[in-house]
């Protein structure tokens, strides 16, 4: 309850900060509309607001054991710790909760919510598509929660998305209610006092660490639900998973999984692996920036920035439209050199070039610890 308070404070005061120049007595209705138009805005104060501890949590020797149990016969090394701190990742949205209700009801209630104007939710699937829910039926709307990992299932009539909660926060009601892109690509569902930051996951979290780490490929499941994986040599792999619509498909009988190529041009919106269980389920891993802070680089500059995880799509207004290379190689000397004499106040530096000979620019984005080509679309 004291953080849900502080937070509270602490997000009203950052309102009233980022809107300052509309004036000292807004009214909260004229908060609500202005932070649903200012999305630098509505971002600050989602990023002021504090998070919701959950009221029970899973010793570590708790998630050792059921790490064990789900790892299978003869795990490769790590394995079972690489579950074990996905699992830590994930927020189960059973065990948060604001005013006796759990992050699991206010998802819940949002959907079924009586006279709610018409939302439209932004979880695409593959195709592009939109789903529009309005006043669902009570029960239209239903959420399961892996009790190993804490992923959740979202299921809507014609839409089920897999999904990692990654933060529950508490704001105030001047917090528009709905369901939203963030910048990195993270759904956004507030409602009820709650900012529940939500995306795309594997199927089964479990099988997807299983098949890459038996494939020597160690993997961490990062703050904002991004995967990265180990290839050797100071490289990395940094992608996440997209909004798939998995509607029809028994989950639960996933099966054995197995991995597609992607194929046709690296800028191209459909370059993707493919990730695909024993039953026919398909979802799709895209290219995503692997440095936390390239949002706040580009914000710095007054711009806003927008990350499509269904394409791997960044969007610089008034620069550009990239796409990011799956692979993060080690820097080398040189550009530990430009690092050191360009990079900005969040440890990023940029090189524009051409790297892939298409006429069109290209961004090398150069942290301390790797370098990711970001390929022009446009």
């Amino acid at each position: 309850a004291k953080t849900a308070a502080a937070s509270l404070d602490i997000a009203t005061n950052v309102a009233a900060q980022v809107l300052s120049e509309l004036g000292s007595n807004l009214t909260q209705d004229e908060i609500r509309s202005a932070l649903s138009a200012n999305p630098n805005a509505l971002q600050s104060v989602i990023d002021s607001a504090l998070k919701i501890p959950p009221t029970s949590s899973k010793t570590q020797v708790q998630k050792n054991q059921e790490a064990t149990a789900s790892a299978g016969a003869n795990p490769p090394p790590g394995l079972v710790d690489r579950i074990a701190a996905a699992s830590g990742t994930a927020v189960d949205p059973r065990t948060v909760q604001i005013g006796g209700v759990s992050a699991l009801q206010a998802i819940t209630n949002l959907f079924g919510a009586i006279g709610l104007e018409a939302l439209t939710v932004t979880m695409l699937d593959a195709n592009g598509r939109i789903a529009s829910v309005s006043q669902l039926e009570s029960g239209a709307a239903q959420i399961k929660v892996d009790d190993v990992t804490g992923l959740v299932t979202l299921s809507l009539p014609g839409e089920t998305y897999a999904g990692a909660i990654v933060g529950v926060k508490s704001v105030p009601a001047t917090v528009p209610t709905g369901i939203r892109f963030r910048a990195d690509g993270r759904g956004l569902i507030v409602n009820n006092g709650f900012a529940i930051e939500i995306a795309p996951a594997p199927i089964s979290l479990v099988k997807f660490i299983n098949a890459v780490e038996r494939s020597g490929f160690p993997f961490r499941l990062n703050p904002n639900a991004s995967i990265t994986l180990q290839v050797g040599n100071g490289e990395r792999f940094s992608g996440t998973f997209a909004y798939d619509n998995l509607t029809g498909i028994d989950l639960a009988a996933c099966g054995d999984l197995s991995f597609i190529e992607p194929t046709g041009a690296l800028n191209s919106a459909g370059y993707a692996f493919g990730v695909r269980c024993a039953n026919g389920a398909l979802q799709h891993v895209v290219p995503f920036i692997e440095s936390s802070t390239f949002n706040d680089s580009v914000r710095a500059f007054g711009l806003t920035p927008s990350m499509d995880r269904n394409t791997g799509f960044v969007t610089v207004p008034t620069v550009g439209v990239f796409k990011p290379n799956f692979f993060v190689l080690a820097p080398t000397a040189a550009e530990r050199v430009f690092h050191a004499a360009n990079k900005d106040a969040f440890g990023n530096a940029v090189q524009y070039l051409d790297a892939n000979g298409d006429g069109k620019l290209d961004v090398k984005l150069i942290t301390a610890t790797g370098t990711q080509l970001l390929y022009g679309v446009n």
